[in-house]
């Protein structure tokens, strides 16, 4: 579990700039959201995104975040070959690097597990199972926020397909954004 995941298990929230509060005020009204807190317990990743699937103006979809591990889960697990070379480190065998990846996705099965290094494989894997767009709010210690839009686009089909939006602070940790109510 992060740093970030457990203070806020433990209820406490380290106090945040005014430049931060700022930030994450400024993004949410130019989009039109709002802030959904989750727990930091190793599972906000997943909180948030079960918070924003129920909240798609497209048709709610109800699911758990042991639903969504596993969906994820099996869906890496299926693609071994395409992923397993992103689990490189220096001087590994390809061995090595199936070894390491089929760990990591026995890991992300399990509730309360977090890995920040295995953040792109995940929001990867969340726009090719849900099928949608996802996107993120990256806000640093000092406020600055960057957005990063992670598109579905499968080839031959021209539809708009839904958005989910995230907040991630500091790398680690995740809520949930969801249209403001009218």
């Amino acid at each position: 579990m992060c740093l970030l995941c457990r203070i806020q298990a433990l209820s406490f929230k380290p106090k945040m700039s005014n430049a931060f509060e700022m930030s994450v005020a400024e993004t949410l009204l130019e989009n039109n959201l709002d802030l959904k807190e989750v727990v930091g317990d190793g599972n906000c990743f997943f909180a948030s995104l079960v918070i924003c699937l129920a909240a798609l103006p497209e048709g709610a979809q109800k699911t758990s975040m042991a639903a969504l591990r596993n969906r994820f889960a099996n869906h890496l697990a299926a693609r071994v070959d395409e992923f397993a070379p992103f689990f490189n480190a220096e001087g590994d065998t390809e061995e090595d690097q199936r070894t390491e990846y089929l760990a990591a996705v026995k890991k992300i099965r399990r509730s309360q597990f977090w890995d920040h290094q295995i953040i792109d494989l995940v929001v990867g894997c969340a726009v090719d199972v849900l099928k949608m767009n996802v996107t993120i709010f990256d806000i640093d210690h000092d406020g600055n926020v960057t957005e990063y839009e992670h598109v579905y686009e499968p080839e031959g089909v021209e539809k708009v397909w839904p958005t989910v939006k995230l907040l991630r602070q500091d790398d680690n940790h995740f809520n949930a954004l969801v249209p403001m109510a009218e």
